[in-house]
């Protein structure tokens, strides 16, 4: 898609919308109490008397977009048009403050700030933020979406598939196009009132709505899947308030938290394409719950007292509780199947949590510092257990009883910190930390793991300062029952990555060299590896590196250029088997085992060069950033291992080896290139001109054209959804006033 970039004629320049280089620009060129050089920041520009209060940002913009704008514009609404990028207004007395701002005024990415403050006794502030979600323009569905959540196709079509008169491919053609977009709306509310000089009651209030339609995969079983829109409209209210009290020996507070979340599509249900009537094995309808309604309340004690002997100590308390009582969905929509009766009919879910942290922090001479932190979580889920005489596997057949696993989680952790300064810019710092972990039905019971580390810093010097940090743990779990594994059909040898036995190994350095006051050097290098030695399955090996160096130039006060490049690596080894659960004979076949090495490497660089002033009543600001991802993933088999298919356990067994095919690499670019020119025709006129370009190339073996070119699968309808291509540049008029 491409839209012309409008021509304006007048008095505007071209001028980026999101600079906000105007206000610092019109304080450089003030009166000597705001610029401790003003005839060398502005010297065509006569001294006002009175500083300025506000600020408009007004203009004109033009886009052009050579491929996907809908990627363009992800997380911003940069259309053509006149626009009011920016407002800011800000009065201070003796004893009051006003302040007020908006951007991008009547567009989808529009925010409004307001604060009013009497100083030492009152304060409150408010902002609506509105922030857009751009997904897709031009994919296409051949589902009828309704806000209720039904979706439908028309009757012909399934039952001409199902009876063979028809075909997926015959049909594909009625698709119907859609833009997937959706839009966030935040609105909050913060006021501090000061009871007395030492006691203030704090309130806030957030509430955030989602509106709008998404992508997902609705499917029957793994072998059979649609991509669609769907519609979303959710709204999320935080309530926060508190009492605090505070003065020279300590601080108490008490507060109350709450969330409530309500979700108005609380489940979708479509229809099935290739069947009108419903068969064992073959629904003509199927369902999908979403994330249910439920809240969360919450109780706060804070405490802090200074004790002798310059130690302080702390402690903070929260109890909580969570409620979520939707109604449950029927067990299957399929009227060919003997759909099992529900224990209940809606949720009832409930869980407690208690989370306490103790804090002390001594300082008994001027060169140690202690510190020791104990922190303890419980997440003790209260919902009745709930059985069900057997489960309904994807609106196709039913299977095996099951009853509900209550998810219980405690955690303690303790944390001691010595750091001593034998110098006057160094020191020296040791750590200890153990952390015990407890939850319900995992092939761990417990877990424990012990950290140590040792860091050195030297801070404070004008010249060099330097971090350096090693750190090693490890965790080791008890009470394992490996056979939970096998009841739910998955390896005993496998392992959870989040509780399995791990050693890990960190380590950075972070330098900062100035040689001399205008130039700069910074660097920093990081390592670190996981290491999964007793996982057979699952992940076994991760290891990471990054570093990064820098360079800042100021030749001059009124020419600075910084530079910096990063470099990242992240590989991880995992491994797998193909096969079926018991009783089949390929569970414990290890000529089936196959592993993934994985490869992801990340370049980037950030360039910035200003002129303030360099030129008089002139600010010219340049930036250039680049981002160049790789991915790759190779295929591995054990020293006996073959990936197989048409496999026959019984006689005249048949092995019919596949030859691994190795994926491409995936690749992903996104260059970006800001410039930003502003002439103050006079001490508070500036005209503008700006230009941002955005580029972005991706590479992906599963999501790009080739790949997807068309929208009926042998095993999916697909939506036409995948990484595409753009260069994007947009231009800016723009005028700025200040008073």
């Amino acid at each position: 898609m491409r839209t012309r970039i409008p021509v304006l004629i007048g008095a505007l320049l071209l001028a980026p919308a999101t600079s906000t280089l105007a206000q610092d620009s019109a304080a450089a060129a003030q009166t000597p109490t705001a610029q401790a050089k003003p005839a060398a920041a502005a010297p065509d520009v006569p001294a006002v008397a009175t500083p300025k209060l506000g600020t408009v940002d007004f203009g004109f913009r033009g886009t052009d977009v050579d491929g996907d704008s809908a990627r363009y514009y992800r997380f911003k609404d940069w259309r053509d048009g006149g626009f009011v990028q920016r407002f800011h207004f800000e009065k201070v007395t003796d004893d009051r403050l006003w302040h007020a701002e908006a951007n991008n005024v009547g567009y989808r990415d529009q925010r409004y700030f307001a604060e009013y403050q009497s100083i030492g006794k009152f304060k409150a502030d408010g902002e609506w933020n509105e922030i857009p979600l751009y997904i897709s323009k031009d994919t296409e569905t051949l589902y009828t979406v309704s806000k209720n959540g039904v979706f439908s196709i028309d009757d012909n079509i399934q039952k001409g598939i199902e009876s063979g008169a028809t075909s997926l491919a015959n049909v594909i053609n009625r698709v119907v196009p859609f833009e997937a977009r959706t839009q966030r709306n935040t609105a909050l509310f913060n006021l501090t009132y000061a009871a007395s000089r030492d006691v203030d009651v704090k309130f806030s209030l957030r509430n955030s709505h989602r509106d709008g339609y998404n992508l997902q995969s609705l499917n029957f079983g793994f072998s059979n899947t649609i991509e669609s829109e769907v519609p979303l409209d959710d709204r999320t209210t935080d309530v926060k308030a508190g009492i605090e009290f505070a003065n020279a020996k300590g601080l108490l507070s008490v507060g109350y938290d709450g969330s409530w979340y309500d979700n108005q599509m609380a489940a979708y249900r479509f229809d099935n394409p290739l069947r009108y009537t419903d068969i064992v094995g073959a629904p003509s309808v199927g369902q999908m719950s979403t994330w249910a309604s439920n809240n969360m309340q919450t109780v706060n004690l804070n405490g802090r007292y200074g004790l002798p002997g310059r130690t302080r100590a702390s402690a903070a308390i929260s109890i909580g509780t969570a409620n979520q009582n939707g109604a449950l969905l029927p067990p299957t929509v399929n009227t060919a199947l003997v759909a099992p009766v529900l224990e209940r009919s809606t949720a009832e879910a409930e869980a407690r949590t208690l989370a306490m942290v103790y804090t002390i922090n001594s300082r008994p001479t001027d060169a140690l510092w202690l510190n020791a932190k104990y922190r303890y979580y419980d997440y003790d889920t209260r919902t009745p257990p709930f059985f069900i005489s057997s489960m309904v596997v994807a609106d196709n057949t039913l299977g095996a009883a099951k009853e509900s696993e209550p998810l219980d989680i405690k955690r303690q952790t303790v944390d001691l910190e010595a750091s001593y300064a034998p110098f006057q810019y160094a020191s020296l710092n040791v750590g200890y930390t153990r952390e015990d972990g407890d939850r319900t039905f995992r092939i761990y019971e417990k877990t424990a793991e012990n950290t140590v580390r040792a860091s050195i810093d030297s801070t404070g010097n004008h010249y060099v300062s330097v971090r350096a940090v090693v750190e090693k743990s490890s965790r080791k779990g008890s009470g394992d029952d490996f056979e939970l594994l096998a009841e739910i059909g998955e390896q005993t040898q496998m392992r959870h990555f989040d509780i399995a036995n791990r050693d890990r190994t960190r380590s950075s350095l972070i330098l900062q060299v100035t040689p001399i006051d205008s130039f700069g050097i910074n660097a920093t290098l990081a390592t670190g590896h996981d290491d999964y030695s007793e996982s057979y399955f699952g992940l076994r090996d991760n290891k990471n590196r990054s570093y990064s160096i820098g360079f800042t130039v100021v030749p001059k006060e009124t020419v600075d250029f910084d530079v910096e490049y990063v470099f990242e690596k992240y590989t991880a080894v995992q491994w797998s088997r193909t096969s079926n659960p018991l009783p089949s004979p390929s569970f414990d076949d290890p000529s089936r085992d196959w592993g993934i090495d994985s490869s992801d490497k990340v370049n980037t660089i950030t360039a910035n060069l200003n002129f303030i002033k360099t030129v008089p009543k002139t600010d010219m600001r340049f930036s250039f950033d680049l981002n160049d991802a790789k991915s790759t993933y190779v295929y591995n088999l054990g020293p006996n291992s073959s990936v197989i298919t048409g496999i026959n356990y019984g006689p005249g067994n048949v092995f019919n080896p596949i030859p691994i095919v190795q994926l491409s690499p995936n690749r992903t670019h996104l260059a970006t290139g800001r410039a930003d020119v502003q002439y103050f025709v006079r001490a508070n006129v500036a005209l503008g001109a700006g230009y941002w370009y955005e580029q972005y190339r991706a590479e992906d073996f599963s999501l790009n054209g080739t790949t997807i070119n068309q929208l009926n699968l042998p095993s999916a309808i697909l939506s036409g959804y995948y990484y595409r291509p753009y260069t994007g540049q947009t231009m800016w008029l723009r005028m700025t006033y200040l008073w």
